[in-house]
């Protein structure tokens, strides 16, 4: 049991190092594309392989791997390019084609130069049950991942789709942007991924470029045309420009004028500022020099109505009138007794009430 086993364990080792060793590896900018020749799986896989080492077998009668870009391929339809295809050498993500002719409802000939960004779906896309875009095994099974096939549907499906969007149009109709690319070519953008989504394919953007008429008589009135709306368009920008100078100077005449005013009234003004301060200040401290008077007179009154009432005030009083006394000279006052204090007062116009 144990050598069968190991004798089981050994071969699935030496098949998985046959298959590593013979391996594929897919490079940056490109995807794998799986085919399996035999077994449950038998065909091309669904899913395609991203950059990286992926295993193989050394025969390719079980499994090969065919490699397809990833990044997005440029299908350019231009009339300076009429006889490259395919096979001409170009940037190896760039494709170019003929450009596209539309004849228009009233049998206008127009050539348009047209570019279509596509590129290729690495895995089926579902919205729950349905499938709404095909895989690499779409791709490879309806046309196929040899050569440039995948190309030339792109190719074959924009011409068709812009052609038939484009040619219901009036060569004066084709001339309106609006109904030229914001209908026109939206329209056939949606459809040109009606066709691809279900080959792997999806077109990420479609670029009308360039349209030229056959008539060359049609093509020098567009460029008159064009030329008169330039020509229209700076004359509204002169005129835009003309008002707005006009109004610069008018509005740097008033600001000067503004200056010159505040230059003259501005040292009167204040002048009479400072002269109205002034007053201010002088009536303010008139005012502080009265009351602080007042406050002062207040105060020496109230100190001699406490001291009058003090029973020391007359002898103080008398003290205080004794050296007055003694300067008197010429001899005695007639009528007053010289120690008679209260005669003193009353001759000299003095009471009670005046000495408090």
């Amino acid at each position: 049991m144990r050598a069968l086993l190991f004798t089981l364990l050994l071969l699935v080792t030496v098949a998985a190092a046959v298959a590593y060793s013979f391996g594929v590896v897919v490079p940056p900018g490109y995807y794998g594309i799986r085919q399996i020749g035999a077994g449950p799986q038998e065909g091309y896989q669904p899913v395609a392989l991203h950059p990286g080492y992926h295993w193989g077998e050394p025969t390719g009668y079980y499994t090969t791997v065919a490699l397809v870009p990833s990044t997005l391929q440029a299908v350019h339809f231009n009339r300076e390019y009429k006889t490259k295809g395919v096979n001409e050498v170009h940037s190896e993500d760039e494709f170019w084609f003929p450009p596209i002719n539309i004849e228009t409802v009233d049998k206008g000939q127009i050539l348009v130069d047209v570019t279509v960004l596509a590129r290729l779906l690495p895995a089926p896309v579902y919205e729950g049950e349905k499938k709404i875009s095909g895989g690499p095994a779409d791709l490879a099974q309806q046309v196929g991942i040899g050569g440039n096939q995948w190309i030339n549907r792109v190719r074959t499906d924009a011409e068709r789709e812009i052609g038939e969007a484009l040619r219901r149009l009036t060569n004066a109709e084709f001339y309106d942007p609006k109904l030229r690319e914001h209908e026109g070519i939206q329209n056939a953008h949606k459809e040109i991924n009606e066709s691809l989504r279900q080959v792997g394919i999806e077109a990420e953007a479609v670029l009308l470029r360039r349209y030229t008429y056959e008539v060359s008589e049609v093509n020098k009135a567009i460029a008159e045309k064009n030329l008169q709306v330039q020509r229209e368009r700076l004359s509204d920008f002169q005129r835009s420009f003309a008002e707005v100078e006009a109004q610069l100077v008018e509005l740097k005449a008033s600001g000067d004028a503004a200056i010159t005013v505040i230059r003259e009234t501005a040292p009167q003004e204040a002048k009479a500022i400072r002269s109205d301060g002034d007053l201010v200040f002088t009536q303010n401290q008139a005012k502080g020099d009265q009351l602080v008077a007042e406050a002062k007179a207040q105060s020496a009154k109230l100190k001699a109505d406490i001291f009058a009432e003090m029973k020391e005030a007359k002898v103080y009083l008398a003290r205080e009138l004794a050296p007055l006394l003694s300067t008197l000279s010429g001899g005695i006052v007639s009528d007053i007794d010289p120690y008679d204090l209260g005669k003193w007062m009353e001759k000299l116009g003095l009471n009670e009430r005046t000495t408090q």
